[in-house]
């Protein structure tokens, strides 16, 4: 698998946000080079954070140099804004 046919690159003020064409194909890839992802709400479940009122999911990482990578797709649900920060788990009950 080519890393740039999964992850589009742009550099923010704060973060870097990384579009990802298929975030669950890019979390696998990277846990296969033990690198561990987290999600918004910090919850220890390792399970992306869906964000109901744009919809995206996502993920975040750490670099060694310590940058904080978002990885973010975009979510094909409705908008849901009542519902907030949930995780992926949470939003697919929703359904």
């Amino acid at each position: 698998m080519n890393v740039a046919n999964i992850f589009f690159i742009i550099k923010g003020l704060f973060r870097n946000t990384v579009f990802a064409e298929n975030l669950e194909r890019s979390i696998d890839f990277l846990k296969e080079r033990h690198v561990t992802p987290y999600n918004f709400l910090k919850n220890g479940s390792g399970q992306p954070t869906v964000f109901t009122r744009i919809p995206f999911i996502t993920v975040y990482l750490d670099d060694p140099d310590g940058h904080t990578f978002e990885l973010i797709a975009r979510q094909n649900t409705s908008p849901r804004p009542e519902l907030g920060a949930i995780s992926k788990i949470d939003c697919l009950k929703t359904d």
